[in-house]
């Protein structure tokens, strides 16, 4: 048997020299997206600043300064009733107002013994009429029931609405209108009447002049 070469001997590659530091691939990467994270930055700020970014820039929030002065309160409506006319009376103790519509009152009493009562027109239209009697002259009991209410001197009061002919003849049509109430107060007894010979609508001014009342000393 011949004799055959030996094999050729395969190179081992050097091991690495002791202590030397191998490279750090996370620190690479990280080292990246911050690059990239600053250049989309500039980038987009300088889009902004020169229009080519897709969507407009936010409008600025405007703070809001407290304000130190006093809080503005609505204007209180002012009171019509204040302009109208007054009317007093000292023997009976009362007094309302009554607007310019209604006219100058008529004024009519009676001082007979068992009669004493004032009695006021106001021609109008609309006319008004205020009859202020004794108690027991059965004033503050005619035309009932009453079924509305009313505010008489901070007090509650009942009166109807109906057409002239209704009142004084149930089922009877009519045009005129008329607000009527009829009530006992300080010992007197009062029946206060508003008519409108058109028809209407007098209800807003009724209790106007109702509201006006003033009764007692």
């Amino acid at each position: 048997m011949e004799n055959q070469p030996a094999p050729a001997p395969v190179a081992t590659p050097p091991a690495p020299a002791a202590g030397a530091a191998k490279p750090n691939r996370t620190l690479t990467w990280l080292a990246v997206i911050f690059a990239v994270v600053v250049l989309a930055g500039a980038y987009a700020t300088y889009a902004r600043e020169q229009g080519l970014w897709p969507f407009p820039p936010p409008a600025p929030v405007e703070e809001l300064e407290d304000d130190p002065g006093e809080a503005v309160m609505p204007a209180e409506t002012p009171d019509p009733t204040e302009a109208w006319e007054r009317y007093e009376n000292d023997e009976f103790q009362f007094s309302f107002r009554y607007p310019a519509e209604i006219g100058a009152l008529r004024e009519e009493g009676n001082s007979e013994p068992g009669l004493t009562y004032v009695l006021l027109y106001g021609e109008g239209p609309p006319k008004l009429t205020v009859w202020v009697d004794q108690p027991g002259s059965g004033i503050s009991e005619i035309f009932e029931p009453k079924t509305e209410e009313a505010t008489v001197d901070g007090s509650s009061v009942p009166y109807q609405i109906g057409n002239i002919a209704s009142i004084t003849d149930p089922g009877t049509p009519g045009t005129a209108l008329i607000w009527r109430t009829s009530f006992s107060r300080n010992g007197n007894e009062y029946l206060i009447e508003l008519m409108s010979p058109d028809g209407s609508d007098k209800t807003e001014l009724f209790l106007g002049i109702l509201s006006t009342f003033r009764i007692g000393s």
